[in-house]
């Protein structure tokens, strides 16, 4: 199968991610403003960024295909990583299972996703970093599908810890610590490697490219808390991230 059909069916996985959690949120929502009014606002702000990052995340994919730019290093990374970040929409299923009472999937298999998302959106982060740094191979599909083993593999062996179906203390404290750790100096590296590479290059389309990382990782980092400043700086670093990528998507060679 090509790359160019890889990338179709990934936007078409990344669509259906979106729809089925965007439907979530919204019945979420809908269910919190009808029992509780306006008290359920703070509840609402707890999961608000993951909505406005399932959403937004589809604009560079979208920007890649109308710009025809499939076969640049843009198009061969934000496809998958992107597919990646709209996953990471799995944390929010707890609570509307704690809400809704409505146990839709294994929490074994919730606690995979959850963990699968969150491990393999941190590796291609780096790998992306690595990408842009000059690391070029023939091979990079086959890399790519090395890092997603690699997350499911670490995302599986974990020991799980079940207080109730729908509990959101999914890892035990020591492999919990040791996984947001990992994520951690995974972001952490990314970074320093953009950074590298943006001294050496010394152009805009590098300098935009680490500005825009930045806000992308800040912003999702931050979307895990439910306080109202973090929230709205998540939303808004994350978005501005988004447009930053997409306007690089089209500089891009």
């Amino acid at each position: 199968m090509g790359k160019k059909a890889w990338q179709i069916i990934l936007l078409i996985v990344q669509i259906l991610i979106t729809i089925i959690y965007g439907a979530i949120i919204v019945h979420m929502t809908l269910i919190l403003v009808k029992d509780y009014g306006t008290k359920s606002i703070v509840t609402i702000q707890g999961y608000f960024p993951q909505f406005v990052i399932l959403i937004s995340s589809l604009v560079p994919q979208i920007i890649i295909r109308i710009r025809r730019k499939m076969h640049t290093q843009d198009g061969e990374i934000f496809p998958i990583l992107f597919t990646m970040i709209a996953l990471q929409a799995t944390l929010i299923v707890p609570r509307y299972v704690a809400l809704t009472e409505v146990v839709f999937i294994s929490p074994r298999i919730l606690t995979y996703l959850e963990r699968f998302s969150l491990i393999g959106t941190a590796s291609l982060f780096l790998l992306s970093s690595l990408r842009f740094y000059g690391f070029n191979s023939p091979r990079m599909s086959w890399y790519i599908v090395i890092v997603l083993a690699f997350s499911l593999f670490i995302s599986v062996i974990a020991p799980v810890n079940y207080t109730s179906s729908s509990s959101l203390e999914i890892l035990s404290g020591k492999y919990d610590a040791m996984i947001q750790l990992s994520i951690l100096l995974f972001y952490a590296a990314t970074i320093l490697t953009l950074v590298i590479s943006a001294a050496r290059e010394k152009g805009a389309v590098a300098i935009k490219r680490l500005i825009g990382f930045i806000f992308l990782i800040a912003g999702l980092y931050l979307g895990f808390s439910s306080l109202l400043i973090p929230v709205i700086l998540s939303s808004t670093l994350y978005i501005v991230g988004i447009v930053i990528i997409s306007n690089n998507v089209k500089e891009s060679f």
